[in-house]
């Protein structure tokens, strides 16, 4: 047993440092490919975009829309393999981005295929996080306005040439995600599909989360402005009080030469 254990110790500096390794491996990738990834994102949402608010669009560069959406999607899942290979810590790693995979997997389900666009959301948020850092209310806002805009791509696209359906233009998906999101719900305008009420479930989850962010934020800017209020007037207190002293000590040295000059012969 005490060798087992000796030589488990002996391991654990090595395990150690094998990881440190991997974690800047991992820290370098996420660097290198960070504007890469930006830009083929939003390549990717054009092509996505393209066919579906170009009902006419030529065959051949339809062709070439799905081409690109293929060839970035790859892409997609070659980082993410590449994450879960350098990351050393596999289990953290699935955890921490289970979201990642499962919008991986969504093409093996065509009913869900439109919501392949919210993994350009998911890399352009995870990208720019850290410099978003301390910005939640704009964090959450910008991706609660990409998302609809691509919530509106994809519901027009399921819903389009559906005998009840209602939401027929772009015009009417963006009214219609507006109305979701923001949980007023007039009803003049709703999906009829499975993949449509998946997508209005997924808005309706962000318009509620948005809404809590938005009032946790102006409650805390209100007691933040509180506090800054009440530092200013303590230090003011302060500043008067240093004052008074100021003022009382003087008197005090005043009264002294009064007296001084009083004893003093004439």
């Amino acid at each position: 047993m005490e060798g087992k254990t000796v030589s488990a110790t002996a391991q654990d500096p090595v395990d150690s440092k094998t990881d440190g390794t991997r974690e800047t491996l991992l820290v370098r990738w996420n660097r290198i490919v960070e504007i890469p990834l930006i830009v083929i994102s939003v390549i990717f949402l054009l092509a996505y975009a393209v066919p579906i608010l170009h009902q006419d669009l030529p065959g051949p560069a339809r062709s070439v829309c799905t081409r690109t959406n293929q060839v970035i999607w790859g892409l997609f899942l070659l980082d993410y393999g590449v994450r879960f290979h350098l990351s050393p810590r596999k289990i953290d790693f699935l955890r921490g981005n289970w979201i990642d995979l499962m919008i991986l997997a969504l093409p093996m389900f065509r009913p869900l295929r439109p919501l392949r666009a919210l993994l350009v959301l998911r890399l352009i948020s995870r990208r720019t996080q850290k410099h978003l850092r301390g910005q939640v209310l704009t964090m959450v806002s910008v991706t609660v306005a990409s998302f609809g805009a691509v919530s509106a791509l994809a519901v027009l696209e399921a819903e389009r040439g559906q005998p009840d359906a209602s939401i027929l233009t772009f015009e009417d998906a963006l009214w219609w995600v507006l109305t979701t999101v923001t949980t007023v719900g007039y009803g003049d305008r709703y999906p009829t599909t499975t993949t449509g009420r998946l997508i209005a479930a997924v808005l309706m989850l962000m318009g509620i989360a948005l809404l809590s962010v938005v009032t946790a934020t102006v409650a805390s800017w209100f007691v933040d402005r509180i506090s800054e209020v009440r530092v200013a007037e303590e230090r003011t207190e302060e500043s008067l009080g240093e004052l008074l002293r100021e003022i009382h000590q003087l008197r005090e040295e005043v009264a002294a030469l009064k007296e001084l000059r009083s004893e003093r012969p004439d």
